[in-house]
């Protein structure tokens, strides 16, 4: 298995897998080297110190591919920096994707302090109002019940994407409107959320009747959705099992 990433600008360095826990890789003029991933993660340091944040991103995938699973600590130390990468690139979703992932293998209280600084009560990227955060889980929501709905489960053409995006809009405007979210806390939102149907173009019947049942979500649910989650992950469950996607991870399929 191949991998390849720019260590330095112009030089093209390929990574062979030489057994499940370490690497080496052959430069231009011939030369090989062994790794492992405390090195990878220790160069990913260094080029994320230097400012080279793409170079340090690859190191740290690097270092991913090669750590043992079981040394839990180091994993976890990995995956908050790959995290920390991808905030500095401006991907913050996919940093907080990261940070969950780096909690689950072991609980830092640094990673805590990041996943409390960039994630709301929904489990998603903070907003920069409680406001927009509802308006995003509103409209994950309802964008993963019409994805749900269709034989492909995918969005297919941009124009499609701004026509279901308009229609939870006009939803969410007479939602405002209405003033009803002013007293409900999150797991009144998110129930509330849930029971609201939008009629798409494509469907005639109530989503409630449509949906799958895995989609469903009941009152006794959201009862434990600050509980630690039932995986035993140690994560509440709103940043675990029950976390809601957020409409960039629907959309790329990577939910």
């Amino acid at each position: 298995m191949k991998y390849t990433f720019e260590l330095q600008r112009g030089q093209e360095k390929s990574i062979v897998a030489r057994d499940l826990y370490s690497c080496y890789f052959t430069d231009m003029e011939g030369s090989e080297k062994f790794f492992t991933h405390s090195i990878f993660l220790d160069m990913g340091l260094d080029a994320l110190e230097d400012g080279k944040t793409e170079e340090a991103l690859e190191l740290f995938r690097a270092a991913s591919r090669t750590c043992p699973e079981h040394l839990s600590r180091e994993v976890s130390r990995i995956l908050y920096y790959t995290g920390l990468a991808l905030q500095k690139l401006g991907s913050v979703g996919r940093a907080v994707r990261s940070w969950i992932s780096a909690e689950r293998y072991h609980h830092f209280p640094f990673i805590a302090e990041m996943l409390e600084k960039y994630t709301n009560d929904y489990g998603m990227v903070r907003q920069s109002t409680p406001e927009l955060d509802d308006w995003v889980a509103f409209y994950s929501i309802q964008l993963k019940r019409y994805m749900a709905l269709k034989p492909s489960g995918k969005i297919g053409t941009f124009a499609e994407q701004d026509m279901v995006r308009e229609l939870i809009l006009d939803a969410w405007q007479t939602i405002c409107e209405s003033n009803e979210l002013e007293l409900m806390g999150t797991i009144e939102k998110l129930e509330y959320f849930q029971s609201y149907s939008i009629i798409f173009p494509t469907t005639t019947m109530l989503y409630q009747d449509l949906l799958p049942q895995s989609l469903r979500r009941s009152g006794c649910y959201y009862q434990n959705y600050t509980a630690p989650c039932s995986c035993g992950s140690g994560l509440p469950n709103y940043l675990c099992c029950g976390r809601t996607p957020s409409p960039e991870e629907l959309l790329s399929g990577a939910e």
